[in-house]
């Protein structure tokens, strides 16, 4: 059997077994050849002889236990390694500068979310005012009896109702058109666009949650409770 260290690895270990445990099928091999010698009556045999082949077979038994007992050891002692070096890992992943990445990241996030929103949203109060301006003219026309969607073909604007509900307006020299649009809707377009179509499956089920998904955020990375606070903020 190859010799190895006082602390082998899985993998040594195995191979020591595996020669271990060869060793013992040739000792009993020579044992049972010799006890077929035996039986056909070969004479020169001793009972010594026979003794010293059953030893043989005992003295395997005991270095395949041996191997065995080694394999367990080193399994275990590369288990305890493998353990260490995700704790160590983990400690790394969850360290103060790689947390500050992450908040950081979040904060953009959230930063943007924000800004989208009152992009859209003051975008929005243009998109009513001027459409209520449209809808005026449409409805001095009214007032005269003449058809209000005349004001389309004489003034070139009408206002009406979006395509997502909400106000419109309508330029119709240029073919320019106005509507109003959630700024939740908005957000959940800017997000998708950075998503696969399974991603956007995901995000759809995690803002169905009562919180939002902003649980399963904290509890997926260690934020620092002054962090935690400041995203909650924004949030």
């Amino acid at each position: 059997m190859a010799k190895t260290a006082d602390a082998p690895t899985p993998a040594q270990a195995r191979t020591d077994l595996a020669d271990a445990q060869r060793e013992r099928a040739e000792a009993q091999s020579l044992a049972d050849a010799l006890a077929e010698q035996i039986r056909s009556g070969d004479a020169n045999v001793t009972p010594g002889d026979l003794a010293a082949k059953r030893d043989l077979i005992e003295f395997a038994d005991l270095r395949v236990e041996a191997a065995r007992r080694r394999l367990a050891a080193a399994e275990e002692a590369d288990r305890h390694a493998r353990a260490q070096q995700i704790a160590q890992r983990v400690q790394a992943a969850t360290a103060a500068d790689q947390t500050e990445a992450m908040t950081a990241s979040v904060q953009r996030v959230t930063d943007a979310v924000a800004d989208l929103h009152a992009l859209v949203s003051s975008r929005n109060e243009q998109v009513r005012d001027l459409s209520h301006a449209a809808d005026a003219i449409a409805d001095e026309l009214t007032a005269q009896g003449i058809d209000r969607q005349t004001s389309r073909s004489t003034y070139g604007v009408m206002g009406g109702t979006g395509p997502a509900g909400g106000r419109s307006v309508v330029h119709y020299a240029t073919g320019t058109r106005m509507h109003e649009l959630e700024p939740a809707r908005a957000i959940a377009g800017a997000v998708a666009l950075a998503l696969t179509p399974t991603e956007i499956t995901t995000l759809y089920t995690a803002l169905r949650a009562t919180d939002g998904g902003v649980g399963a955020l904290f509890n997926a990375f260690p934020f620092a409770a002054d962090l935690r606070d400041a995203i909650g903020r924004a949030a």
